[in-house]
């Protein structure tokens, strides 16, 4: 094999150069950014506009490759391609300036659905001819997207060997000549692979002339033996289990757990993959079989897809809409169109799956049907209805328990609202998540018009913070609960408690001072053992799902202890609590060990009114009898 020169791969590189410029800068660009906010070690508000710009340069590259590659099939000249991508550049400029200074989880995940929006433009824009129905043109974009996908994995593993390489090399060098290197160079480097050698060494392996997909060509047969014996079993192997799980719902007649959404779109989403991957050996005399897989297939789709509405209309009418249900809900509508059309359609276009789901992604980004809107208004519904069942708002205000007034600025006395102590948990837990799902979308300000106080101050502190501070205003204390898998389970909450670390550490009457971890046995079995002196091994431990420590001395169980009254001294634990040194100490004595206990942090659950202990941490004081 001949090994091309520097000037052969020179010019290649030009050529590419040439042929995506817009791309190619656009992911230059969203580079060196990066590169230069690691170096200033930016991460304030103040240099949110280069995280933004960089978001833009990202839709950039996969939205002015479709333009290019649109223009190429039109054989559009040099200028005229010139100025369409122009005109794409100051699209993605009124995006930088519609981009708010503070983003919000509404902002990234429309950015998300832009991404993939034009990620699926990339795969049929070249595509959409006057003959796109022809069946030419349908094996022709099957090709197109073969190579795109195996460019994307071939640019992703030579990038990634790069990568290593360099960052071994870069250590190297450091560790031998003492060289000081500043650890910023790393990910600095990361970036500067990404956006320049994989986004280059990516678009050199287009192929210029876009007609020659319309050429017909060896079917790999690596994708065939890799899609029929690991794809194909793994969807059945999904199958069997969806189908169980089905059967076990109908026998207990229970509602179906909420994951279940997740698993089913995994099932479908790896069906149809391995459908698309074997599409242009579907008419082949040995491979009828392929046919018959497809169809039934989609039929036996059709019962999950039902299981799959009754799973999210569960949590709709339970918990409102939010995001995620949204998006799982047009999922479920999108799955159904698809079984339905490639069961009954004659023609089974396989350009209508990138191509739907282009259209849905921008369709669910924007707008009163979008995402965003409706899941705002199930939300501020729910809320309301909610606050006007307990009471708490009346005539569109809420009305409070007034404990005690102070005086304000002007000299008006201001109420101080009384924590109510006659809302359940499950009311309190349901307040509690929409306030925080407005304070993660910078929406607390929709709820002004229930308060006389203005909300300003509020609104510019941290999500827990504004959450806490607007539930105080309705005489309610902030409580970060959460419900297990199935609506109207009772709601639970976690408690993370800091104790202040002891300045002075006295070892009088013990052997040894320990710092000890303890995970409990339900998150990772995993128990630590220290070795003592005398041989002596001691281990702790918390029982799975429980709250109760043992002290185990040569795999004999030796002491426990239940934090049960120990937590529930603490008080009115909940989220980030801190204590001081005193509260944090246990203390255990018997005939085998004189043992205390100096905690640093707790953390655990209450389920249903019961304390489990999830993890701690301390210095553990020991002394053997």
């Amino acid at each position: 094999m001949k090994i091309p020169s520097l000037t052969k791969l020179y010019e290649e590189a030009m050529e590419t150069l040439q042929r995506f410029p817009f791309v190619i800068l656009a992911s230059m660009l969203g580079a060196f950014i990066m590169i230069y906010v690691i170096d200033i070690e930016a991460g304030s508000k103040d240099y949110q506009f280069l995280y933004n710009t960089v978001m833009c340069c990202g839709l950039g590259i996969s939205f002015l490759l479709s333009l290019t590659m649109r223009n190429e099939i039109f054989k559009l000249e040099p200028i005229k391609n010139y100025i369409t991508q122009g005109i794409g550049v100051l699209f993605l400029i009124a995006y930088y300036f519609w981009l708010p200074k503070d983003l919000s989880v509404v902002d990234i995940t429309r950015f998300i659905l832009f991404a993939l929006g034009f990620h699926f433009l990339v795969s049929f824009t070249a595509f959409m001819s006057k003959d796109a129905e022809h069946q030419q043109n349908i094996d022709a974009f099957w090709r197109f997207n073969k190579l795109f996908f195996l460019r994307i994995l071939t640019s992703v593993l030579f990038s990634g060997v790069l990568y290593a390489g360099l960052c071994v090399a870069i250590l190297s060098f450091n560790e031998l000549f003492n060289a000081h290197i500043n650890g910023k160079i790393y990910p600095q480097l990361f970036f500067f692979i990404l956006g320049v050698f994989n986004t280059w060494f990516f678009l050199a392996g287009i192929p210029e002339n876009l007609n020659s997909f319309y050429e017909e060509e060896i079917y790999p047969k690596s994708l065939k033996i890799f899609t029929q014996f690991v794809l194909l079993p793994l969807v059945t192997t999904y199958l069997v289990i969806l189908y169980m799980y089905m059967g076990k719902i109908i026998i207990q007649w229970n509602l179906p757990v909420g994951w279940v959404s997740y698993l089913i779109l995994c099932f479908s989403i790896a069906g149809i993959f391995s459908l698309l991957l074997i599409y242009p050996i579907r008419n082949y005399e040995e491979n009828k079989w392929i046919k018959v897989f497809s169809k039934s297939f989609y039929i036996a789709l059709l019962p999950l897809i039902v299981l799959l509405f009754i799973a999210i209309l569960t949590r709709l009418f339970a918990y409102g809409i939010t995001e995620k249900r949204y998006f799982v809900f047009v999922l479920a509508f999108w799955l159904s169109f698809i079984a339905l059309y490639f069961l009954i359609s004659n023609t089974k276009n396989i350009k209508i799956i990138p191509i739907t789901l282009c259209l849905l992604c921008f369709a669910t980004s924007f707008g009163p049907w979008g995402a965003f809107s409706v899941s705002q208004r199930s939300q501020m519904n729910r809320l309301e209805k909610i606050l006007t069942e307990n009471k708490i708002l009346q005539k569109e205000k809420i009305v409070v328990v007034v404990d005690k007034y102070i005086p304000r600025d002007d000299g008006v006395p201001s109420p101080i609202p009384e924590i109510r102590s006659n809302i359940s948990d499950s009311v309190v837990g349901n307040i509690s998540s929409v306030m925080d799902f407005l304070a993660e979308r910078n929406e607390m300000s929709s709820i002004q018009k229930w308060f006389d106080v203005k909300l300003d101050t509020i609104i510019t502190k941290s999500r827990f913070e504004q959450s806490t501070a607007v539930m105080k205003l309705m005489g309610l204390k902030y409580k970060s609960y959460y419900r297990e898998s199935n609506p109207g389970e009772q709601f639970n909450r976690y408690f993370n408690c800091d104790f202040e670390k002891s300045k002075i550490i006295d070892l009088k009457g013990f052997n040894y001072l320990i710092p000890v971890s303890i995970i409990n046995k339900n998150i990772n079995a995993d128990t630590s053992v220290i070795s003592l002196q005398d041989s002596d091994r001691i281990k702790f431990q918390i029982e799975e799902n429980s709250c109760i420590m043992k002290i185990i001395l040569n795999n004999k169980e030796i002491a426990d202890f239940d934090f049960g009254r120990f937590i529930g001294n603490l008080g009115d634990i909940d989220n980030y609590t801190k204590f001081p040194v005193e509260q944090g100490i246990i203390r255990i004595e018997n005939e085998k060990i004189k043992f205390q206990l100096n905690l640093e942090n707790l953390y655990g659950d209450i389920k249903n009114g019961t304390p489990i202990v999830n993890s701690l941490r301390g210095d553990a004081f020991i002394k053997l009898k």
